[in-house]
């Protein structure tokens, strides 16, 4: 009987997530200013890609929107979730503010070719290998360091809706997390 039930629990929450109940409220707390590491006004920006490189400069202009961006990091391995990632932006309406980062040539292709996405290509020095949880930081590093604001997202996670109208903006970081 529980099998049976699932597949309309899921699809009350497919609706509720769409549905008019689940929008942006009103931000009521007070907001102090944001510790920019480029003033928001600044004509000059991105800032430090001499520290980031020219690439990734280019692919974090052309992908912010606001000076904001959402951030995945893809490997080789991870094709197939990449496009299924981009296609999920695209229906959540974000897609033109994704910003793939990578550390191969084959993925930053696929990105900017097939998938009309922004990306860069990070390679960290030796003797680092380049496991995903170094690359996430220092992918987030580049971002943050160029003046642009990220939310950081694993290539499974489902969006139903572009994130930034949820963010309150009252703090440096905000977090999300799935649960208490």
């Amino acid at each position: 009987r529980a099998a049976a039930a699932a597949p309309a629990s899921t699809a009350q929450l497919r609706q509720g997530a769409r549905s008019q109940t689940c929008v942006p409220g009103p931000v009521d707390v007070p907001a102090r200013p944001l510790n920019y590491v480029a003033p928001i006004e600044s004509a000059s920006w991105p800032i430090g890609c001499a520290e980031v490189g020219a690439d990734a400069c280019a692919a974090i202009s052309a992908a912010a929107r606001g000076r904001e961006v959402v951030l995945v990091v893809a490997g080789a391995a991870e094709h197939a979730q990449l496009r299924a990632f981009a296609a999920a932006a695209a229906t959540a309406g974000f897609h033109d503010q994704l910003l793939v980062a990578t550390d191969d040539d084959a993925t930053a292709a696929l990105a900017k070719g097939e998938l009309h996405l922004a990306a860069f290509t990070l390679r960290l020095p030796p003797p680092w290998p380049s496991p995903a949880g170094l690359l996430k930081y220092a992918a987030l590093e580049a971002v943050l360091g160029a003046g642009c604001g990220v939310v950081f997202s694993s290539l499974t996670t489902k969006w139903s809706d572009a994130p930034f109208a949820y963010l309150y903006r009252d703090a440096d970081v905000e977090a999300v997390a799935a649960g208490g």
